[in-house]
């Protein structure tokens, strides 16, 4: 039997773990990261493996013992912002292929062929509440931001037209509860309609609709260094 590697997590955000599982081949594995990734590390033993504390994606490894020559499987992990988090609940919700979903600034590039396309915009993002505490003689500082996102569905096919529902179903998904759970972040509010704009591309995308989201999530910082101890201290002389 072939050797097979699944995980708990396929995309998580930093500092937390995901489980990969060898299937197949010859027990035990051994389980390893491949360099030149984000740089999180993996029990070899167990499978459990822990994100770094940027963003990146791994590629992890997993090898039998089949002898002489052992069998290796790869799986890719992203440890990416909640905005790209969202994009992977879409993509692997609704079974799409990598690139397929991408987050977009200032133009949606032009699809070539004929695949639906998601790009997924900031339409808006505010902080709504901020803090700071020590933890393990560490300060953590978090921000709460709330962020406006235009999800905008395209093909040259019909896919854009006939496909539109399953964005919502791919949001409401249990893959997009899990993940939100797991990753401390909210899909609160989506639009009840979507909005036509196939006529405004004209030809280069003949069909295009977008719909809205309302996305909740916090970021994170810490630092070992006491601010008020960082200021050099002076020495003062009271005259006599």
């Amino acid at each position: 039997m072939s050797l097979t590697l699944s995980a708990s997590y396929t995309a998580i955000s930093p500092n937390l773990t995901s489980s990969f599982l060898g299937q197949g081949g010859v027990a035990p594995y051994t389980y390893s990261v491949l360099s030149g990734g984000a740089g999180g590390i993996i029990n070899s033993d167990t499978g459990v493996y822990t994100a770094p504390a940027g963003y990146g994606t791994d590629t992890i490894k997993v090898v039998d013992s089949t002898s002489p020559t052992p069998q290796v499987a790869e799986l890719s992990i992203l440890i990416g912002h909640p905005l790209e988090l969202f994009c992977d609940v879409i993509q692997t919700s609704m079974g799409l292929s990598q690139g397929q979903v991408y987050l977009y600034s200032q133009k949606i590039n032009i699809p070539t062929d004929s695949r639906l396309y998601i790009a997924v915009g900031v339409r808006s993002c505010k902080p709504f509440g901020n803090s700071t505490q020590m933890v393990s003689g560490v300060s953590v500082q978090s921000v709460n931001m709330m962020a406006d996102l235009d999800i905008n569905i395209l093909s040259r096919s019909t896919d854009a037209l006939f496909l539109k529902e399953q964005v919502v179903l791919a949001l409401k998904s249990q893959y997009a509860e899990a993940q939100q759970e797991a990753n401390s972040f909210y899909i609160s509010t989506i639009s009840n309609s979507f909005v036509n704009l196939s006529e405004i591309d004209g030809p280069a995308i003949p069909y295009r609709f977008v719909i809205g989201c309302r996305l909740q999530y916090f970021t994170t910082t810490q630092t070992n260094t006491d601010y008020f101890n960082t200021f050099p201290t002076t020495q003062v002389i009271p005259n006599d």
